[in-house]
Formats: structure tokens, sequence, C-alpha cells
């Protein structure tokens, strides 16, 4: 977590005009850091960035910095939020360190609750530290490690693996479905840690297989997520859209949903299926920016806001979509097109056009 220097805007200003940074600058230098950390700041950093022992010395004496752990710092006050609590418990890690565990599932949104203690993944033994749980790790592959929110932090995969010893069923596949409702679910990079042998690698892919293959599975189909969802329109009197139909944008022609072409609005049905792999997640994001960028409105609805609930949705659904007798020629208008939006009806799924 060593910051390279002219790190802070500051001090790239300072460089591109050749002006002298002089030591009353140094609190402008250190608020620019701290900024980008969620308030804290580790006595290596400002080293790097060309402070010195001394001035990060006098500045703790003058309560400037606050000793949050060994070598870190909070600036100004200690008052911190979850975020700065996580990132200072990272950088006490040392380098190579992330947030891992229950930290890191309440940092991708996997899990609600402030933590108790802050779970970090540390290259090496790490010091007893009140509020703080390490976790040795002997070495990263990177596609463990992500960052979100500018704290490093273990990816969803690896994520889902460490929480799989300590886990039960129901909290695995709770956890797994709300990866797939974030479009975090990844089943490529989810076999990928399950090839190790690791603690939980049975249980998770257990929970994985339960979510992919089966009985299970097979009723969380996308053409049946389809099928629930025309029914919730039915049932709430809303009009019905255009169905797997061809977008034409400035940029490429894409398959929707849903679609209603007086309203320049885009439903997307995600089911377990749509985001099994990072491909799949890039062309989803290629699609929404060209839709957004045309001027449609795309809204993503998943299984659970579909099925397990529909209040929720159909409430939000009143908002977007005209009642049924407002619109009763939805469909026929949505393939004639709005501005030759709409090309034709898909004959079935296809993949976006290449760009």
């Amino acid at each position: 977590m060593s910051s390279p220097p002219h790190a802070t805007p500051f001090l790239a200003a300072a460089a591109q005009s050749g002006a002298t940074v002089l030591p009353r600058d140094w609190d402008r230098v250190v608020a620019d850091l701290a900024g980008a950390q969620h308030g804290v700041v580790a006595r290596r950093q400002l080293l790097d960035l060309g402070m010195s022992h001394a001035a990060i010395d006098h500045r703790i004496r003058r309560g400037r910095l606050h000793v949050l752990f060994p070598g870190v710092y909070a600036v100004g006050h200690t008052r911190l939020a979850p975020a700065g609590r996580t990132m200072a418990a990272v950088l006490a890690g040392g380098p190579g360190a992330a947030a891992s565990h229950r930290s890191a599932a309440a940092l991708w949104g996997l899990l609600d609750g402030e933590q108790q203690r802050v779970s970090v993944a540390v290259l090496r033994t790490g010091t007893p530290r009140a509020g703080v749980r390490w976790h040795r790790v002997r070495q990263w592959d990177e596609r463990d490690r992500a960052t979100v929110a500018g704290i490093p932090v273990t990816s969803p995969a690896r994520t889902a693996l460490d929480l799989a010893p300590r886990s039960s069923d129901r909290t695995l596949d709770r956890l797994l479905r709300r990866m797939e409702d974030l479009r975090l679910f990844d089943l490529r990079e989810l076999e990928r840690v399950m090839r190790r042998r690791a603690p939980g690698v049975g249980r998770l892919r257990q929970a994985v297989a339960a979510m992919t293959i089966g009985p299970a599975a097979a009723l969380r189909t996308k053409a049946e997520l389809e099928r629930r969802f025309l029914e919730l329109l039915v049932g709430e009197a809303l009009a019905l859209p255009a169905t797997n139909v061809l977008v034409a944008t400035p940029w490429a022609t894409h398959e929707v949903d849903a679609f209603w072409a007086a309203q320049r609005l885009v439903i997307e049905l995600d089911g377990w299926e749509t985001h099994r792999d990072r491909e799949a997640f890039r062309r989803d994001h290629r699609r929404t920016a060209d839709l957004t960028a045309a001027g449609f409105r795309e809204v993503r609805l998943t299984w659970e806001q579909v099925v397990d609930q529909p209040a929720g949705t159909a409430e939000r659904l009143r908002q977007l979509v005209p009642p049924a007798a407002a619109n009763s020629t939805a469909t026929r208008g949505a393939v004639g097109g709005q501005d030759d939006a709409v090309g034709r009806s898909a004959p079935r799924r296809a993949r976006s056009s290449p760009r």
C-alpha cells in the first residue's frame, strides 16, 4: 500500500509546476491522501511521499494525526466510518494485505450489518490488534484480489471460499444468491477457487451445484423468470412489453428482454445463468452503456425481486410502466419501433452484435 511520488493531487500539481513543497504544505498532502483512503494514512505512505519521520511525529504530538495502530493514523479525528476502520486495519496488515472473510463480504454488499472485528488476510503473521482478526496467506493469486472503494479486498469468489468452512448451507446459498443479484456471480471464478485443497471447498461446491444444476436450478431458468415477470405485469394491470426484440443504437444492435417503445424503457431479467462468466458481464455493460447513451432507460430485475419480492417490485413497476388500458398495443408499437430503435423480434436469445 505504499504511495508513489506525486501520488496526491497537490504533489502532482507541484511537480508539474516545479514549485517547492514547503513544510506547511505537508498538511495538504496528508489531507489529500486521507481523502482517498477514508480518513486514514500509513507512516510508510507518508515517507514514500517525502515526509520525514520528524514531520510525522510533530503532527502526532499536535493532534493532527491520531494513532490507530502502530504506523497507521486517522487524520484530524478518530470518528471513522466502517470503511475507514477497515482501511486502517488493511494498512496495519502491511503490504499485500486485503480485507477478507466477513469484512470482504460486507464491502461487496454480500452481508448486512456492521462487523465487530475487521478480518484481514496478510502475507505475514500479524501482531494481535484490538478489533482485528488476521488470516495468514502464504502467497496471493492476483485473481483473488480486487479493490472496492479504494480498499484492497478479496475477490467475490475467494470471499465465498473463505466463508464456506464456518457457514451453514442456508447462509452459503443466501451469499451466492446475493452475488447473483449484484452481478458478482462468476461461475468460472468459483470453479477456479474450488479446485484448491482448502477448508470448505466441498461445502461451497455443493452450494454452487444447487444453484447451477438439478431441479432447483431448473426452477430458476431465464424462461421461467420471463413468464413470472409477465404474470406480474398482468396481475398489476400494466401494459405488456415487446419481448426478446432487437433495439438499435448508433453503436450496436442489442437484444433486450422487455421493451416499451413509447416510454423508451428496457427491462432486463437476470436469471442465475445471466452472469456466469466475465464475458457475459462485459457484454451486459456494453449494452447498458449503449442504451443509456442513446436515451433509453434500462432497469434490471432479478429472480428474487420478481418471484420472492413481488409487492415491492410491482410498486416500482407502477412508476415506470403505463397501465394496460393506456397502451394496449404495446407489443405491436414496439416492434414497429420508435425512431427506428427496434429492428425486429429476435427468434431466440443471441449475443449483442459486435462493436
